[in-house]
């Protein structure tokens, strides 16, 4: 019995006795304020954990289509390559998504800003894709003169480049 009342008086001092006088602060705070922390600890405990505690997520495309902005080229500007290399883009975005690339979406954003998960308060800014100054990729022209992007080669070289620089 003795082995089993260490192994909970350690547990109990780890999850409550070590954050005790933080917690304690803290509510002292709230309650300065007319009785506050009281109150908002007892009736909205979930309301609460929203605002301190980070829910990892899982990203699919809509959500991570939404951390970026797209700077296009001038209006009435030629460029008819880099709204085919964004569309090769989103192809991406859509299949790493569905999981038919073997990166994940974590592994984009890390390439992309460093960071494994979004941080709690957002971004800074949006992240930007800019214009592309170079032609990278194969590059054909029919007699309506519709460029064609190759999304194998596209789709091949970002995940080599991914994979090469996050392993």
């Amino acid at each position: 019995m003795v082995k089993q009342d260490l192994i909970s008086n350690l547990l109990r001092h780890f999850l409550y006795y070590r954050t005790y006088a933080e917690m304690k602060q803290f509510v002292d705070g709230l309650n300065a304020v007319g009785e506050f922390g009281d109150k908002v600890i007892k009736d909205y405990p979930l309301k609460l954990m929203e605002l301190f505690v980070n829910k990892h997520q899982a990203f699919d495309f809509e959500s991570f289509r939404d951390l970026f902005v797209i700077n296009y080229s001038e209006p009435h500007a030629n460029n008819k390559l880099e709204e085919d290399s964004i569309y090769c883009f989103n192809i991406f975005l859509r299949d790493t998504a569905d999981g038919d690339t073997c990166i994940t979406m974590t592994d984009l954003l890390q390439f992309w800003t460093g960071a494994d998960e979004i941080p709690p308060l957002g971004f800074h800014k949006k992240l930007e894709i800019r214009r592309f100054l170079r032609r990278h990729y194969s590059y054909a022209r029919s007699s309506y003169s519709v460029p064609v992007v190759w999304y194998c080669k596209y789709h091949e070289a970002l995940v080599i480049l991914i994979c090469s620089l996050i392993s």
